[in-house]
């Protein structure tokens, strides 16, 4: 019971980034035909950002966990600003676990990413099916990060370790430096804000 409240209480890892700059297996993992294959499943070209963007990255989903991102709830990737930087983007995820409800599989709302951004399913989005991904380890999923997703906390006595890799639209690697994420440009301050999204997005070919 000790050991429970104490875990209860500390603050747990959850999410693994870079890892392309520890390990040259994982970092040439973006270079696999396999999954190459894969990301060329989007209709617009993506390319894989190397150390950018927090790619290759690992979430570890935390059995017993009480508060945090490790209960993922529904979102976006591009929820908090920058869609027309970041999308498309699409995310392979190679499962290290088998993704089951015990584990905290991922669940996607599908058809979602023709939408416009939302916080969480809701009357515009009733027609749409959420779908529950159940995997082996070394399966691989493929989603777009603008499709509504969510992974809620374990419901057994084990977790799962998967390993994300990200492919965005080319050109992209020219706005984030390595080691940058979205998050480095939108809490930097709201004037850089501003004129770096306005400059990415033509870098891009938004408007």
């Amino acid at each position: 019971m000790v050991g429970e409240e104490r875990r209860r209480s500390d603050d747990l890892l959850t999410r693994l980034l870079y890892l392309g700059e520890k390990s040259p297996v994982i970092a040439g993992l973006e270079r696999d035909p396999r999954l190459l294959k894969l990301a060329g499943l989007s209709e617009e070209k993506v390319v894989a950002v190397g150390n950018r963007l927090d790619s290759p990255a690992a979430v570890l989903k935390v059995c017993g966990v009480v508060s945090g991102l490790a209960d993922y709830p529904w979102h976006v990737d591009c929820g908090l600003g920058l869609h027309p930087i970041l999308c498309p983007s699409l995310i392979v995820g190679i499962q290290l676990d088998a993704a089951t409800p015990q584990s905290g599989q991922l669940h996607m709302l599908a058809g979602s990413w023709r939408y416009s951004c939302r916080q969480g399913p809701d009357t515009s989005y009733e027609n749409l099916p959420v779908v529950a991904l159940e995997t082996e380890a070394g399966d691989c999923t493929v989603h777009f990060g603008h499709n509504l997703h969510a992974a809620p906390p374990p419901q057994g006595t084990k977790g799962r370790r998967t390993l994300y890799i990200g492919f965005h639209r080319s050109g992209i690697e020219e706005i984030f430096a390595p080691g940058e994420s979205s998050n480095d440009v939108l809490y930097t301050s709201e004037d850089a804000f501003v004129a770096n999204a306005g400059e990415a997005s033509k870098a891009v070919g938004g408007t």
